[in-house]
């Protein structure tokens, strides 16, 4: 049977029926522990954690709400197979491999009204979507071109574009400086996205061409509210605002919590109300509620026209925007790729990764930061790489001088 024995990566599934919507939630637990003796089986969600040694002693059920949520889910889809269950939660400190045990008993029957409460929101979600598409549709009509007139061969250049769009088909475009390039892409993927329920996604080499596609975008308007909104990314390490760079829940207090804060301060809205919605911006809010102004851009991508972003965020198979490129159907995105000639260079880089000397002198510099057991292990590691780098460095010498 599925649970003789301790059984590792079960996928399982639950179906429930939320306000006539048929709901299906599918999940893979990490470990299940089979009953002794007539008892409960043991469902097991393990999470890997970086923190010091004495944080990590100090570890409990509140410590990540949310995990503890998911584990409870799974118990209360176990329960619902008319077996028991009972959850346990498992931390591992990646800093130096202990573990912990975090039991997590029921009653499990309030997951019922969470999954309700969730599924609404969803649906409200998908609602709010399908009135935002309709306002882009209205948009889409009363978008003007953001000039006085088309430029010498800008016409030409628009012209082109359309005729791609219509024709589902890829296009480059060479002209020389002062056509006015950036317009006579804009304006026309724009204008064709907002009537096609698609999403603009403009990518270049620099943020300096970020001011010149804000201002492009604010012309197309009549007044701040008719002119497409749009979303402007900067590095996700540049947008940081903890003291320290470090992307996980245990370093940075701005991403602990951040769907509750999203929630509880209603800024992804307030922040949509400005249209044309720029780093700092985000940056400051971000400080204001105590969230991390990446994320916050990430979410307010998925409601806006336009992405203006690097072309790491397209292109880079490391740090590319997963929730919008993951899939293989972009049937639903249009791509700008400014100054596209500097992408060959860019995408060179991408395969090519390059590790310097320097940078493992200045990461043995820095383990006075690091717990004193994962320094040692550290420092042996990075001393094989420093050696490693010593002998690529020594003289060569030829066949006829090894002879001597």
């Amino acid at each position: 049977g599925l649970y003789e024995g301790y059984a590792l990566e079960i996928t399982i599934r639950h179906k429930a029926v939320v306000d006539g919507f048929d709901v299906t939630i599918s999940g893979r637990i990490d470990g299940v522990h089979p009953p002794h003796n007539g008892g409960a089986y043991v469902i097991e969600e393990i999470k890997s954690v970086v923190v010091p040694p004495l944080v990590f002693a100090a570890l409990d059920a509140n410590s990540y709400p949310h995990y503890v949520e998911q584990l409870r889910l799974y118990c209360f889809f176990i329960e619902q197979e008319q077996k028991s269950a009972l959850g346990r939660l498992v931390f591992v400190n990646v800093a130096d491999g202990t573990t912990k045990e975090v039991e997590i008993r029921g009653p499990f029957g309030d997951c019922e009204r969470l999954i309700a409460d969730r599924v609404r929101s969803l649906i409200a979600q998908a609602q709010e979507e399908q009135r935002r598409q309709e306002e882009r549709r209205t948009h889409s009509g009363s978008l003007r071109f953001p000039h006085d007139k088309p430029r010498v061969h800008q016409d030409e250049m628009m012209a082109a574009v359309d005729h791609a769009l219509k024709e589902g088909r890829h296009l480059l475009v060479s002209a020389p400086a002062g056509v006015g390039k950036t317009t006579a892409a804009l304006y026309p993927v724009v204008k064709y996205a907002l009537a096609h329920d698609k999403r603009v996604f403009f990518v270049t080499a620099k943020n300096t061409q970020q001011q010149i596609v804000r201002e492009t975008l604010q012309r197309m308007g009549a007044n701040k509210s008719a002119h497409p909104n749009a979303v402007f990314f900067r590095a996700r390490e540049s947008m940081c605002i903890n003291d320290v760079y470090a992307c996980r829940e245990e370093f940075c207090p701005h991403l602990r919590d951040f769907q509750a804060k999203l929630e509880g301060t209603g800024i992804v809205n307030r922040l949509l109300a400005q249209r044309l919605i720029i780093p700092d911006a985000m940056m400051e809010a971000g400080r204001g509620v105590s969230v991390c102004p990446f994320e916050l851009a990430l979410i307010e991508a998925e409601l806006t026209d336009v992405i203006v972003c690097d072309y790491n965020y397209v292109f880079d198979p490391q740090v590319y925007f997963r929730r919008f490129f993951l899939d293989a159907d972009y049937s639903d995105a249009i791509l700008i790729i400014d100054e596209a000639h500097n992408l060959v260079q860019r995408a060179l880089e991408y395969y090519s990764p390059v590790l310097s000397r320097q940078q493992i002198n200045d990461l043995k510099r820095n383990l006075r930061h690091v717990d004193p057991s994962l320094a040692k292990e550290l420092k042996k590691f990075l001393d094989q790489i420093d050696d490693f780098f010593r002998h690529q460095a020594r003289p060569k010498v030829d066949e006829y001088t090894q002879l001597d």
